[in-house]
């Protein structure tokens, strides 16, 4: 009994072990010669009416060659992307192929305005969602017309069939949009809307242009008290007859003025030209900026009144104009500078 029991046993393992080598050397399963024949016949067929738009023979015809070839990769995803954009009986689909594919009418505003309006009579589905992203693109890189492509991005993201992806985006694209035009509500509205699907340095990088631009508010207004403060100062010295004590100032200045703005504006070019993406522009026009505003300050030093109050106020008037025209040099020159500083 026992003999047998192992006899049997040694057979079955023999025989596993031949049919695993035999199953391990066979070629993969793929289509017989003639399958892939008519798969691929029915592929060239889905891909003709496909390009003609008649959709729903098309996927007929996908299926029909991915059924005849489970390898072809191409039919299956083209059918699943037709069941994603099925809705309204492949109507819009086909309204926003047309638009998608033609040249002319993708660039042309009319043929855009006019795919929007359909689309509010859309179906709920991705096809809606895709005709903003596409009008939202064209209205803003090549029509000029940034308000209407932040609507529809505000649409995009509003719409709760947005994938996280296209949310993510269309958040990032209405950020840009309205950083580049000051509206900082739609930025923060974009940030809003996306929440967890917005790319994570998203709000770091609304919070950051806020705080730029509040910076550029307050450099404004002290610049602003800089020049209006010393120009009151040097009229006065004028109606006071006091001109020739100013120009006897500015004659003992001007080279030393002259020579610290060089030496600023040589040794800052120089350091930044040492870096691979260092610019060296920044630091010769602030240079430049520099001469009038330290003239500004010494004339207005030489007339102005002299008490140890006035004379902190106005040096530290003066010192603020001089930060905050590097501000200004830098956020108009090269916003790297800025961001490495947090800003």
């Amino acid at each position: 009994m026992r003999a047998r029991f192992f006899v049997a046993l040694t057979y079955a393992a023999l025989h596993g072990l031949a049919v695993t080598i035999t199953m391990g050397l066979a070629s993969p399963a793929y289509a017989e010669p003639a399958m892939r024949d008519r798969a691929e016949s029915a592929l060239d067929l889905a891909e003709r009416e496909d390009s003609a738009f008649e959709l729903f023979r098309a996927l007929e015809h996908y299926d029909e060659s991915l059924a005849l070839d489970p390898t072809n990769v191409g039919a299956e995803r083209r059918a699943a992307l037709l069941r994603s954009h099925s809705e309204g009986s492949f109507l819009p689909f086909a309204a926003l192929e047309r638009v998608r594919r033609d040249t002319a009418l993708s660039n042309s505003p009319r043929a855009i305005d006019a795919l929007v309006r359909d689309a509010d009579n859309f179906p709920p589905g991705q096809v809606r969602i895709e005709v903003w992203v596409l009008a939202a693109e064209a209205l803003s890189q090549r029509f000029d017309r940034p308000n209407d492509a932040q609507h529809y991005l505000r649409r995009v993201l509003e719409d709760p069939q947005t994938d996280d992806v296209t949310a993510q985006k269309a958040a990032r694209d209405l950020v840009t949009l309205a950083l580049a035009h000051g509206d900082f509500e739609s930025a923060k509205f974009a940030v809003v809307s996306a929440g967890s699907r917005a790319d994570a340095h998203l709000a770091r990088d609304v919070a950051r242009a806020l705080l730029r631009q509040r910076i550029h508010r307050a450099v404004v207004a002290m610049m602003t008290a800089f020049l209006v403060m010393a120009t009151r100062s040097l009229i006065a010295a004028a109606s006071r007859g006091e001109l020739s004590a100013l120009r006897a100032a500015l004659a003992k200045t001007w080279s030393f003025v002259f020579g610290y703005a060089a030496y600023v504006a040589i040794l800052g070019a120089c350091l930044a030209s040492g870096y691979e993406t260092g610019t060296a522009s920044p630091f010769l026009l602030f240079g430049a900026v520099l001469v009038p505003i330290a003239m500004l300050a010494r004339a207005w030093s030489a007339v102005g009144l002299n008490s140890d109050i006035v004379r902190a106020a106005r040096a530290v008037l003066c010192g603020a104009a001089v930060f905050g025209s590097g501000f200004l040099v830098l956020e108009n020159a090269s916003g790297t500078y800025l961001e490495s500083l947090g800003l």
